[in-house]
């Protein structure tokens, strides 16, 4: 479970990010087949460095 939702976060934060939408944890939480992957630190954690890499690119 954790590592496929350390993937879902990797490809749907930038393609929220693409759509002109804010990809915060609330956001992406819609798009993901299996949300509750987001209560696990390694998810959260991933989140965050695919956040800051579509925001630095």
């Amino acid at each position: 479970m954790i590592q496929q939702g350390c993937l879902e976060v990797q490809q749907i934060v930038p393609q929220l990010y693409a759509q002109g939408i804010n990809p915060t944890l609330k956001n992406i939480r819609q798009f993901m087949a299996k949300p509750s992957a987001l209560w696990k630190k390694e998810v959260v954690d991933a989140f965050w460095e695919a956040r800051r890499s579509v925001e630095n690119s």
